[in-house]
């Protein structure tokens, strides 16, 4: 928005209802502006909002750091040097042994140890020369150790205080946009009636802390531009001051503080003043930094160095005063009046001065190639008050704010050019004519520094205004405007001459998406110049937009063109990411080695150094083969269980005796053993059908007689029996019946005598099995079971029990003989069953060694992770990321390397973008080489937002150019050639025409009168007498100097500034300015 000064009526008393109206809306503004400001009202609230405090009576005493009490421009009122680290006093080796805790820390003094406690102790106990010796050696070097550890607290003091400074500086060097750094003295505490509680410095001034590259020191010292305290209120609200009158009797001592010395006993000359005014009741405290908690305002010196964010500060104040000005005078400036009533909206009268616009009938030329739209603005700004301008970015905008101020400076305007943000402000200054850039002075911020281009102009200016002579000036502007009045009309008979010779061409056609007749086409192409003559010099007649072309790819790359930091990945991305270089997932790191802290747990978990030790014969076994020895010392273990707990006692000893001779024998004797059973059960089996065979006395001494009676019998039949069963043995009997009476009287089977072959015969084979029985019962007497059965069956289920017990401890014998195989043929040690817990610990050796071969397997794929980052970093040296997984990988930090390997991710994603990037680079460069390296050198340019939109229109336009040049004859050419020479140099004579106005108006009579002239060469004296004074006298000098350019504020007649540097730098009120331009969308 551009706003005017002039009105076309007198002022004029304003009416009570506008004058009341006018108050009420400026009030209200100031409340609000208030409300958004939300004013810090204690210094502890800009710590951790982006802000820091220092304050200046913390500091530590030490001889690096000096602190001056008084403060003065181009003097350094704070250093601090880098302070060394000084090792402890150096101990022998003897002495060392004599002490106890760290030697190296300041809190914790060395203990002394008794010598009896030390090795070689009693040596010095008996010798007291020695001791003696030892003793005054020892407390000298401790009496050495506590004069460093004093020194080093002292340092680790003064360290703590450089490490905050230098954060300081940096944060505040991070952030200058958003931040400023500034010396507050006069601290103000008091807790007013319904108010919130106020701590904070009321005067502030800039300062800037800077690092010495070479030595590290720091050093902090006023801005160069600053001349003047700034008096700061706005943490009290404007019920406790009342009036915007005594805010000026508080800032007005501080700006005029003379000389400008910044010391205790100044701040407390002005601030005693300032509390005077604030209350009926206050006073100066020497306690600095106390808090005040009475309603009564306190001030203490208490100065601090403090970064916090930029204050956009006394707006409100600036309504506020512009409210009370209305009620002192009466009167509603007239700028305002338009807000108060829609009504007194009124032109003003048009520009009698020409300024940068030139007429030729209805044709209007200027210095700066303007579209119809563009040149409306500026005569609109010429014949209204008020103009809005709605303009999207990327339509000329900047452009048409220097044509505007290029304009209204020929007239002699006085011009503000602001916005809220000094981004829109940039490149505003340097987008105007050369000739006259040095009548503009751009501040780039609050506080900026603007005094190097302001001695510049005020140079120039005094310069100009010394040879500035009125009669030769409006020669040069007559001859100038005469010069430009002849080449105009020139250019109009050449475009009659050029219309006569296309007026024959009026068929209409149609070319490079234009239609119209040949003329039109001329025409047209001569008004779409301006948009789209910019394509002549960057691409070759001709070239066309290749198919791979489309407009929201060139958007898209110009934005990644802009993005700073894939030009920085640009140097450091590489083709692949992690994955695809094979390269493992931080999730199968963090398994490894999550399995490898499990494993060197286990590993440590109750495992003996013996174990430890016999594990390692252990690690070349395969895993099956480990696991076979696990399963046959298991199997082992349980026979070997079951032979221990038996209810036989001799199992133990046959076990050991089978261990001793060797399985191979015991198995044959087992063997035979079932045999002999065997047949002695079937022999058993079938004598079973018989009744039982009872035999008083030894059966063995009657075979002989049963033999006798068998034979007797088979050839003479059964023995004769009486009725009652009983053998008939009288005198009748036969000789051989009487002979073996003594056996058929003791043998019976079942309860009758033996009378028949069967029953001999079952006896004998009664007799001969039970002597076949206690063969094997005196064989194995010393295993066996007595029993009270000594039935043959008995006897023999007792035998066959006895050799199952028997193969169960031959099955574990062969067990243990196989296990003992085993471990001969895979190379191992034996199971050592004889030691304690020996298979325990042989189990346990297998686990361990299990384990190590786990780790070591999981080494091994970390070795292999390791030397393909090593071939890696070989083969892309650029790519940190990959040596940040090395080092991650080295220390075991999961969380490291999966950062790393997350950048990698991000920078193969890069990688990919770059070279779509590349790819639409070859696009674009095959229509123009030089529009993409002019693109990336500057590619924040505002005009290549348009121009990459509108490249296919240019080239058409660029297209129907090389037609009309085709169809049109060498006079048309010529004409157009000799027209366009003739603009350029109409241009060429409109800016020095500009520039002959623009400096007229700066430096003439009606600007500069006698005064201002002297003020201004007074200023530029003072300057060259401080380039031949020594550094102390031109230290004094700086604050005249730097006060009396500001006085020279009013001699430019342009200043490019933020809104809040307006309210902070100048002083608000009527006619400061001619015109205002306010970029309101930035």
């Amino acid at each position: 928005m551009i706003v005017t000064s002039e009105w076309n009526e007198e002022e004029v008393k304003a009416p009570g209802e506008m004058q009341d109206q006018a108050v009420r809306l400026m009030r209200f503004l100031s409340r609000l502006q208030e409300l958004r400001e939300a004013p810090t009202r204690t210094v502890d609230s800009y710590q951790g909002n982006n802000g820091m405090i220092q304050w200046l009576g913390e500091i530590p005493q030490h001889p690096a750091i000096v602190c001056r009490k008084t403060i003065m421009p181009g003097q350094e009122f704070l250093t601090v040097a880098k302070i060394k680290n000084v090792a402890p006093p150096e101990v022998s080796e003897e002495l060392k042994g004599l002490l106890s805790g760290p030697l190296d820390d300041p809190q914790c003094k060395p203990a002394r140890v008794a010598f009896a406690d030390v090795a070689g102790g009693e040596a010095l106990n008996s010798d007291p020369d020695l001791w003696e010796l030892y003793d005054e050696e020892l407390r000298d070097w401790l009496r050495s150790w506590e004069s460093w550890a004093e020194q080093r607290a002292r340092d680790d003091q003064a360290r703590a205080f450089y490490s905050a400074l230098f954060k300081l500086h940096q944060e505040a060097e991070k952030q200058n946009e958003q931040c400023e750094l500034i010396l507050g003295v006069g601290l103000l505490t008091c807790v007013p009636k319904d108010h919130d509680p106020v701590r904070r410095h009321i005067y502030t001034v800039p300062v800037v802390i800077e690092l010495d590259s070479k030595s590290g020191a720091l050093s902090a010292s006023l801005t160069e531009g600053a001349v003047e305290l700034r008096a700061e209120l706005n943490m009290l609200s404007p019920s406790i001051f009342g009036s915007v009158k005594l805010l000026e009797k508080i800032r007005v001592p501080a700006q005029k503080l003379d000389p400008f010395v910044i010391n205790e006993e100044n701040i407390a000359s002005i601030g005693e003043s300032a509390l005077q005014t604030l209350a009926a009741v206050g006073h100066y405290e020497e306690d600095e930094g106390a808090f005040n908690q009475s309603g009564f305002p306190a001030l203490s010196y208490s100065p601090a160095l403090i970064l916090r964010p930029r204050p956009s500060r006394s707006l409100s104040e600036v309504y506020a005063r512009i409210a009370e000005e209305i009620l002192k005078t009466g009167e509603v400036p007239a700028g305002l009046q338009p807000l108060i009533h829609p009504d007194c909206q009124s032109p003003v009268h048009a520009e009698s001065k020409l300024g940068a616009l030139g007429t030729t009938g209805e044709e209007v030329f200027t210095p700066f190639l303007l579209n119809n739209a563009q040149k409306k603005i500026i005569q609109k700004v010429d014949t209204t008050t008020q103009t809005v301008v709605l303009a999207p970015p990327g339509t000329g905008k900047a452009d048409t704010v220097a044509a505007l101020v290029t304009h209204l400076l020929a007239q002699g305007k006085r011009v503000l050019v602001t916005a809220y943000t000094a981004r829109a402000l940039r490149s505003t200054r340097e987008e105007l004519p050369e000739s006259i850039r040095p009548l503009a002075v751009s501040v780039d911020g609050p506080g900026g520094d603007d005094m190097a281009e302001l001695m510049d102009a005020v140079g120039l200016i005094v310069r100009a205004a010394d040879d500035f002579d009125s009669g030769s000036h409006e020669k040069e502007i007559s001859a100038l405007t005469g010069k430009i009045d002849q080449l105009q009309k020139r250019r109009h008979e050449l475009i009659r001459e050029l219309t006569d010779l296309r007026s024959v061409e009026a068929e209409p056609r149609e070319i490079a998406g234009y239609s119209g007749s040949k003329a039109e086409l001329i025409r047209i192409h001569k008004v779409d110049s301006q948009r789209y003559g910019w394509v002549d010099e960057y691409v070759d007649p001709g070239n066309r937009l290749p198919g791979k072309f489309t407009v929201d790819k060139a958007l898209n790359w110009l934005v990644q063109q802009r993005d700073v930091e894939l030009g920085r990945d640009a140097t450091v991305a590489i083709t692949d990411g992690p994955a695809v270089l094979g390269l493992p997932d931080p999730q199968v790191i963090r398994g490894l080695t999550r399995e490898m802290n499990r494993i060197a747990n286990g590993m440590m978990a109750g495992v003996s150094s013996k174990v430890d030790s016999l594990s390692e014969k252990f690690l070349l076994l395969t895993h099956g083969e480990r696991e076979e020895l696990h399963g046959g010392i298991a199997a082992a273990q349980r026979q070997r269980k079951l032979i221990a707990h038996s209810s036989q006692p001799w199992a133990q000893q046959v076990f050991d005796q089978i261990q001793a001779s060797g399985v191979g024998t015991w198995a044959d004797n087992i063997d035979e053993f079932a045999d002999a059973l065997d047949e002695i059960q079937e022999r058993v089996d079938a004598l079973g059908r018989f009744p039982r065979i009872q035999v008083e006395g030894e059966p063995l001494t009657f075979l002989s007689q049963a033999d006798t009676i068998l034979d007797h019998v088979e050839k003479n039949g059964p023995l004769k029996t009486k009725p009652n069963g009983e053998l008939k043995m009288g005198l009748g009997a036969p000789m051989v019946v009487k002979k073996c009476k003594s056996f058929l009287k003791s043998v019976r089977v079942g309860r009758v005598p033996i009378s028949t072959a069967d029953d001999v015969r079952a006896f004998i084979q009664d007799t001969t099995i039970g002597q076949e029985i206690r063969k094997w019962e005196e064989k194995w007497a010393a295993v066996l079971s007595p029993g009270s059965d000594s039935s043959l069956e008995g006897r023999l289920s007792r035998l066959h029990a006895l050799l199952q017990r028997l193969g169960a401890i031959l099955h574990a014998a062969r067990i243990n003989e196989e296990l003992q195989k085993k471990t001969a043929g895979l190379q191992v040690p034996v199971v050592p069953w004889t030691e304690p817990h020996g298979s325990d610990d042989y189990r346990a050796v297998l686990d361990l060694a299990a384990l190590k071969n786990q780790l070591a397997d999981i080494r091994r794929n970390i070795e292999k992770v390791r030397e393909r980052l090593t071939e890696l970093e070989h083969r892309f040296p650029e790519a940190h990321w990959i040596s940040d997984l090395a080092a991650a990988l080295q220390t075991e930090d999961v969380r490291a390397y999966e950062k790393a390997y997350q950048e990698g991710v991000r920078l193969s994603h890069s990688y990919k973008r770059l070279a779509e990037l590349n790819a639409f680079s070859d696009v674009l460069r095959d229509i123009s080489p030089r529009l993409v390296e002019e693109i990336k050198s500057a590619p924040e340019k505002s005009i290549w937002e348009e121009r990459l939109s509108r490249l296919g229109d240019a080239l058409n336009w660029q297209g129907l150019g090389i037609m009309i040049r085709e169809f049109t004859d060498v006079n048309v050419n010529s004409a157009q050639q000799r027209i366009s020479q003739i603009e350029q140099r109409i241009r060429g004579a409109s800016v020095d025409l500009v520039a002959l106005r623009a400096w007229g108006a700066a430096v003439g009579p009606g600007r500069l009168n006698t005064a201002s002239r002297t003020g201004l060469k007074n200023c530029i004296q003072q300057i060259s007498r401080l380039g031949v004074k020594t550094s102390s006298a031109a230290d004094d000098q700086q604050v005249p100097i730097q006060r009396a350019l500001h006085q020279c504020r009013a001699a430019v007649p342009v200043w490019i500034m933020q809104i809040s540097s307006v309210v902070d730098q100048l002083s608000i009120k009527e006619n400061l300015f001619d015109v205002v331009v306010v970029d309101e969308g930035a």
